[in-house]
């Protein structure tokens, strides 16, 4: 039926607030609607060869032929005639087909005609408007196909439509489980043409919001599927761990555990490879079996079990940190039981349900007005006008300071694409990078950072510069990345008088990392900026520090920027969203960042200042749980709140450029790549690595090894039949 109304949207204008009704979240529309045949699909299991809705209902106790017209021998023809009564003879034991009518004492009801449809057969329609009539001319064969249909009124109809409702509304019923705290209400139908706002008109952070919830909802829902299952069905597919408590400090907050299966037997270290435990992650921590009843824990008290993150894993043995961090008043994070483990006892750990950083992600799209990104998404054209105020001195200066970086990348320097955005595309207000694998994207990004600062800062204003990635990894790649083309430059000038002016002030740049803790390993050059402060340092008066550096980068992740503020700028209080510190935000793997992460990115982001995506939406995109590519709500085809912010940027025809060679890729490769995958988005991708792997001479290896070191075949496709392994195996490795 949503197929059939897509197809016909001007006949939509008369209740265009059905079809939303029908195609608008499960998750958020759930006390207005349901898809029946759905939830009889995924939680009955019936007997019924086809499920439509006369079955199901009759499967499920609904009586038709309750009501006062006798719907299934009115209707028979084509509803409800799928099923024969047959006999059996007492001397053969065999059945035979008897005429219709009620099955006695030695006959049965037997299903022999499909009937997958639900619809109301037009035979019936006809029959009432009088367009079905019998004749004297009519053929047997004819006669006997209309027979059943004949006589029908419209009272009948009515009758059946009535009977269908109440049969729906059965079914509804019939469900044992179900969420008690809902009550559904029925749908008011001369209200069906009443539209609220119509979907071209919702803005973009409405439908972000939206997303966030609904993607919140949707993985929710597929851990719960998971933790119903019992332990050790969990434990076979790896999300799963079942340990033994060997000691715990509860002082320190620490807890050793070994795996072991849920028989209580120690898991040998060489069988561990099931499981997908890594360290660092957030997992709750649950005993394996109720203290009372011995029954193990439901999905729901899973979900609140004690919050643990894994700090070291060796062979069997896990340490774990244990958390004393519980939420309220959250719809993306829960409240979480102090659990304290005992020795020997046997639990499960599970990953984590919460979501740390949601409740951020939708306080910025709650306040996007004040986001000068989100303005230049709702308005596109407004966003590519140039910046105003950038005198032609300081593009000079971005186009002087990228000869110099040539000359200290020296004896290869830069190449073309990378010389053009260094030291160009200064005006632009947006800018979207892509850098294919093995480009220098982490190169360009460091020269990138500094050419803005040195060209653009001035004694009378600081120039500051939020560098942000989803992860803290990427967060220390960038920033060691900036320190080490500072270096290079600052070596170069050593060497001569040539830029010294302009080079100057990268005496004073400091770089930060947003840490919680003070002794993170941090790569040389970057200093941590630890968010409640770093000794006798409190977060505010850390903040005013950093506020007064001339030429300051910092870098982490959205949530910690937000963290940040909060806790310095703010003091703990509620945020201003309107009040702007950076002047340049760079994100990098902005493939993989969502829209809503990107806003709060670049809530801090003046007026004046530029938006830097980098990233290749060719390789790694969002991991979602919703399957957005099939959902036929009409905002979709307005605004596309799945989409990364670098391939949305794209879409909108944003400034871009794009790294074009490979350093890392053997060029056969590369060439390969170029053909079937970068000539689409216009780039010359190219590698002039023609390095090959040394012969192996008379190496005693299998002969698969060999085939795939051998330097002659920079492309190798090697194929095996390995099953057992789930996480890794000996050919991958």
């Amino acid at each position: 039926m949503l197929d059939a109304l897509a197809r016909h949207f001007d006949a939509l204008c008369g209740i265009p607030a059905f079809y939303d009704l029908l195609t608008s979240t499960p998750a958020l529309t759930q006390s207005m609607i349901s898809f029946l045949a759905d939830e009889v699909s995924e939680r009955q299991n019936l007997g019924a060869i086809c499920h439509n809705l006369y079955e199901v209902a009759g499967a499920m106790g609904f009586k038709w032929g309750d009501e006062e017209v006798n719907i299934p021998a009115r209707f028979r023809s084509r509803i409800f005639d799928n099923r024969r009564v047959y006999s059996r003879d007492a001397n053969t034991k065999r059945f035979s087909l008897e005429g219709e009518g009620t099955a006695g004492g030695a006959s049965a009801w037997v299903e022999s005609a499909a009937r997958f449809s639900t619809q109301i057969p037009l035979e019936y329609a006809y029959a009432v408007w009088d367009e079905l009539r019998d004749s004297a001319t009519l053929k047997p064969d004819a006669r006997a196909q209309i027979k059943g249909f004949l006589g029908t009124t419209v009272d009948d109809l009515k009758a059946l439509a009535a009977a269908r409702l109440a049969a729906l509304r059965h079914i509804e019923a019939a469900f044992r489980y179900k969420n008690r705290q809902i009550e559904k209400q029925p749908l008011t139908l001369h209200r069906l043409d009443k539209v609220e706002i119509d979907p071209s008109a919702v803005p973009l952070r409405r439908s972000l919001e939206d997303f966030l919830r609904l993607e919140h909802y949707a993985r929710l829902q597929e851990q719960l599927l998971h933790f119903a299952l019992p332990p050790e069905l969990r434990a076979q597919t790896g999300r799963t761990a079942i340990l033994r408590c060997e000691s715990y400090d509860k002082d320190a907050k620490r807890a050793e555990f070994t795996l072991n299966d849920i028989d209580g037997n120690p898991v040998a270290p060489t069988q561990t490879g099931t499981s997908r435990l890594r360290e660092g992650d957030w997992l709750t921590l649950n005993p394996v079996a109720d203290g009372e009843t011995g029954e193990p824990p439901t999905g729901k008290r899973i979900v609140h079990g004690r919050l643990c993150v894994v700090e070291e894993i060796v062979g069997a043995r896990v340490s774990m940190k244990l958390l004393a961090m519980s939420f309220k008043n959250s719809k993306f994070r829960f409240g979480h039981r102090s659990l304290d483990p005992e020795q020997n006892l046997l639990y499960t750990v599970d990953e984590m349900a919460d979501d740390l950083n949601a409740d951020k992600f939708l306080a910025a799209c709650q306040n996007a007005e004040t986001n000068y990104l989100y303005q230049w998404l709702e308005d596109p054209e407004r966003g590519k006008t140039p910046r105003t105020g950038i005198r032609p001195s300081r593009l000079r200066a971005a186009e002087q300071f990228a000869n110099l970086a040539h000359e200290a990348q020296a004896p290869h320097g830069l190449t073309t694409a990378q010389s053009t955005v260094i030291g160009g595309h200064i005006t632009d207000r947006i800018l979207v990078l892509q850098g294919p694998p093995g480009t220098g994207k982490s190169h360009t990004l460091g020269f990138a950072t500094l050419s803005r600062a040195l060209a653009l800062a001035s004694p009378a204003r600081p120039f500051r510069v939020a560098v942000c990635t989803r992860t803290h990894a990427a967060s220390l790649v960038a920033l060691e990345s900036i320190v080490a083309r500072a270096k290079s430059v600052l070596a170069k000038r050593a060497g001569g008088e040539e830029g010294s002016a302009l080079l100057e002030p990268l005496a004073r740049l400091k770089v930060f990392k947003i840490c919680n803790d003070a002794g993170d390993a941090l790569p040389g050059g970057v200093e941590p900026l630890v968010l409640d402060g770093s000794g006798r340092m409190k977060a505010p008066e850390q903040w005013e520090r950093l506020m007064r550096e001339p030429l300051v980068v910092v870098g982490g992740t959205p949530g910690g920027f937000y963290n940040l503020v909060k806790r310095g700028a703010m003091k703990g209080k509620g945020i201003v969203w309107s009040e702007k510190y950076f002047d340049l935000v760079l994100v990098d793997e902005a493939s993989q960042m969502g829209q809503a992460e990107a806003l709060l990115a670049a809530a801090f982001l003046r007026e004046d200042g530029q938006f830097i995506a980098i990233g290749d939406h060719r390789q790694m995109p969002p991991i979602l749980a919703h399957a957005w590519d099939q959902d036929s709500r009409r905002e979709l085809d307005y605004v596309r709140p799945h989409l990364s912010i670098f391939e949305l940027l794209r879409k909108l025809n944003f400034a871009s450029a794009a790294l074009d060679e490979s350093f890392r890729i053997p060029a056969e490769v590369a060439d390969f790549l170029h053909r079937h995958v970068y000539a689409a988005d216009g780039v010359d991708f190219h590698s002039h690595n023609l390095r090959r792997l040394a012969p192996l001479g008379d190496a005693n290896l299998p002969q698969w090894i060999r085939a795939a070191l051998d330097p002659e075949h920079p492309l190798v496709v090697i194929e095996h039949a390995e099953t057992g392994s789930q996480q890794s195996n000996e050919f991958e490795a």
